[in-house]
């Protein structure tokens, strides 16, 4: 089966160059038709020096982080200037929240720019209340800007079901199964994970954000849970693979 991988990241222990090189092998070793990679800005290089190895690729997209609370006009410049499908906003590592009036100046601008994707982390980690993060501001900036399409990278973790209802009501909003679906790889949040994939099957896209682990024997385990809990083959290829499709505006 062909695969789409909605969330992946550099293996920053190494240099950019064995990285990459470490990303073709991926690529290769478990039919990876198309792969959105995340930059983040404290990577050990260049963001210039990522674009120049990454656009050599064929079949990996981009996006990358921009901080709403320090010199995002210059980021958000850089990121225009590349060959990047959008944007990655981290709320979580960067302790802002989506009421910041800043990332609301940064969508408008995507948006206007007609720039794919806005992908925001949505794991809750039990953390928010410290800089007044909440589910009800993922929805309001998706409401905001509807011609703007939004993945929740997470699914909002142990919150599954709650971005899932959000989801289900905002055409403009899909969902990777990022970090979560190892996480919490027993237990009622995978089921949770199964009951939201099936509730929403064209929604759901898998993100593997598992690069520093053995990826085909972790796929292979990933792939096996979900068929032997409820997911049905018509429904695991459009999760695994023609979902990817819709974040873009190739569709395909």
């Amino acid at each position: 089966m062909k695969i789409n991988d909605s969330h992946f990241h550099l293996d920053t222990s190494r240099s950019l160059k064995k990285s990459v090189d470490q990303l073709k092998r991926i690529l290769d070793l478990n039919n990876i038709e198309k792969l959105l990679l995340i930059s983040l800005k404290n990577e050990p290089w260049t963001y210039k020096d990522f674009c120049k190895e990454i656009d050599r690729l064929n079949g990996v997209y981009y996006v990358r982080e921009i901080d709403p609370t320090e010199n995002y006009k210059k980021v958000l410049n850089e990121i225009i200037a590349s060959k990047a499908s959008g944007i990655k906003l981290h709320p979580r590592l960067r302790n802002f929240n989506l009421k910041n009036k800043n990332i609301y100046k940064i969508i408008e601008r995507c948006e206007k720019l007609n720039l794919d994707l806005v992908v925001i982390c949505a794991f809750w980690d039990g953390e928010w209340n410290k800089y007044n993060l909440s589910e009800n501001q993922y929805a309001d900036l998706a409401d905001t800007f509807q011609n703007q399409k939004f993945l929740w990278a997470h699914s909002g973790g142990h919150k599954i079901l709650d971005f899932m209802f959000m989801a289900r009501r905002r055409h403009n909003v899909f969902l990777d199964s990022s970090f979560t679906q190892n996480y919490f790889f027993s237990g009622s949040v995978f089921s949770d994970l199964i009951y939201s994939i099936n509730s929403l099957p064209n929604k759901f896209i898998f993100g593997s954000d598992f690069e520093n682990l053995d990826y085909k024997k972790t796929l292979n385990l990933l792939v096996n849970k979900l068929k032997k809990n409820g997911i049905e083959n018509h429904t695991l290829e459009k999760f695994l693979h023609s979902n990817f499709n819709g974040l873009f505006h190739f569709n395909g």
